[in-house]
């Protein structure tokens, strides 16, 4: 969450960033935003971008273009660039933060192969500087200089061209951008003290780049604006990305320079994407839990969301593994029930599923085995009021093909006991809908929490029996004297808000059948 002020806007507190737009729900507040801007370098060209929707802070990084445009243009078109950068800035709203530039020291960033000075680079970036706080309601925006390319050489000393870029400047900047990796996956890597040519050859690079800073930018900003790994992420709760907020909480604790982000590189569009990898996002997640702040300061805790009773209602919020597989990636706070056996039920696979979404975005996707048949349910418990009427809803979308009767519903256990047990109560079932429709279910709570779920199968043991499952709410829910109905099958004799007789209950529950799902 964006909180306290600096330079003029909203600046957020927290340390925790991700590279590139990311569902509303990754960060939900706490921290970041870089997104990278290819803009050219058109003098006439006067559109922006709107950053406005995000309660991150948002750092627009601005570039030129992608190879081989180069990351600033070739030296002569540097004016053009120059206008171009503040008709962007100028057209943009929801951005206080600029990034001039990137790794100008590396090969894949020169303009049809012309070598980017650290002169011409530090020009670059003092004119930009120079348009943008020239701007109205821009006079005190954060223009942050390009990060360098660490342990690069294809221009020479990469520390070398860092310090001469910054030497150029003075203490007219800003912010300054720093980048760091590990060179392999072990989470260990992070706070490894190897060198190699002199450097630290892992993580902690990021004290080479703030050692070769001039004491004139000792109290200069920083900003990790790409940290990874040199291989692509792994799907898994390492504890690489708790190792490295860790790390920057330390630096800035020890009195270090202080880090105000770390970004990780990135959400999506390349072999680092992480948007598919639910355990790098519960790394993440796991770091957040800490709150990290580059201030000293711990923010206010964000408020609870106002419209439902549930936790990570969307699945936007995280991800666990609940078997030992991998088989069950469940959204945090939801649990899986399943039969499973020769009766002829086998375990569903259930997984983030960013195809189809109604509300953010990822939803649930869960099938069984081909040419299987399944039997489950994805349930979250919850505090209720005995006698207390409640409706759930979810959105539903299902696929079978061959058509399997593939059926989908949720449903209540009044007691926040099972959801095989006999007295859950299960709506009505939707069939192989291929589209989004709404479900829903009405029960009264018999105690003091129940159980709600959302629950599949399929009739018949066909290829593919897909489910997918998003946006649940659980509501109260009031009868109105008789205007509108109760549920077709109540749990309870009593009409709404009468008392309970807890003996008729038990009476009830003990001539009920087993449970039978809504087929």
């Amino acid at each position: 969450m964006a909180w306290g002020t600096d330079h003029g806007g909203a600046v957020s507190k927290y340390l925790y960033g991700v590279h590139d737009k990311c569902p509303a729900n990754i960060l939900d507040g706490k921290g970041w935003i870089l997104i990278s801007e290819s803009i050219g370098h058109d003098p006439n060209d006067q559109h922006g971008a709107d950053y406005s929707d995000r309660r991150e802070t948002i750092i627009a990084r601005l570039s030129n273009g992608y190879h081989p445009a180069g990351t600033l243009p070739e030296p002569y078109l540097l004016d053009a660039f120059v206008m171009r950068v503040k008709h962007f800035v100028q057209a943009s709203s929801g951005c206080t933060h600029w990034v001039i530039g990137n790794e100008f020291n590396h090969s894949q960033e020169r303009p049809n192969g012309v070598v980017l000075t650290a002169k011409y680079a530090a020009q670059a970036y003092a004119a930009c500087r120079t348009e943008i706080r020239a701007l109205p309601g821009h006079e005190n925006d954060l223009v942050i200089t390009g990060a360098i390319a660490p342990w690069n050489l294809e221009t020479g000393d990469w520390l070398g061209y860092l310090s001469e870029m910054l030497g150029y400047l003075g203490d007219d900047v800003d912010g300054i951008s720093l980048h760091c990796y590990t060179h392999g996956t072990d989470p260990r890597l992070v706070t490894r003290d190897e060198k190699r040519h002199g450097w630290y050859w892992n993580f902690r690079t990021y004290r080479d780049q703030i050692a070769a800073l001039s004491p004139a930018l000792a109290n200069t900003p920083l900003f990790i604006t790409e940290a990874d790994q040199t291989d692509p992420w792994a799907d898994t709760n390492s504890g690489w990305v708790q190792a490295a907020y860790k790390e920057v909480d330390d630096w800035n604790k020890s009195g270090g320079q202080t880090i105000r982000a770390l970004v990780l590189y990135r959400w999506a569009y390349d072999r680092w994407a992480f948007f598919r990898k639910p355990g790098v996002i519960a790394d993440l997640h796991a770091a957040m839990a800490h709150n990290y702040t580059w201030s000293g300061v711990e923010p206010p805790d964000p408020e609870p969301p106002e419209d439902t009773m549930l936790q990570n209602p969307s699945f936007e919020d995280g991800w666990h593994i609940q078997d030992d597989r991998g088989i069950l990636v469940l959204p945090d706070h939801w649990t899986a029930e399943y039969q499973e056996g020769d009766d002829p039920y086998k375990r569903p696979e259930i997984k983030p599923n960013d195809e189809f979404s109604t509300d953010g975005g990822f939803s649930i996707r869960a099938f069984p085995p081909e040419h299987s048949r399944a039997f489950y349910g994805i349930y979250q418990e919850v505090g209720a009021e005995p006698g207390q009427w409640y409706k759930f809803s979810a959105d539903v979308r299902l696929e079978s093909r061959p058509s399997g009767r593939n059926a989908a519903f949720v449903g209540i256990q009044p007691w926040g006991a099972g959801i095989f047990l006999r007295q859950m109560i299960w709506g009505k079932e939707t069939q192989e809908t291929l589209e989004w429709v709404r479900v829903e279910v009405l029960a009264q709570a018999f105690g003091g929490k129940i159980r709600v779920a959302l629950g599949a199968t399929n009739e018949f043991a066909t290829r593919n029996n897909t489910t997918w499952w998003d946006n649940a709410l659980l509501e109260l829910w009031e009868c109105d004297d008789g205007d509108t109905p109760p549920p077709v099958e109540p749990p309870v004799e009593p009409e709404p808000g009468d008392p309970i007789d807890y003996a008729r209950i038990a009476q009830i529950v003990a001539e009920r059948p087993p449970v039978k799902w809504p087929r």
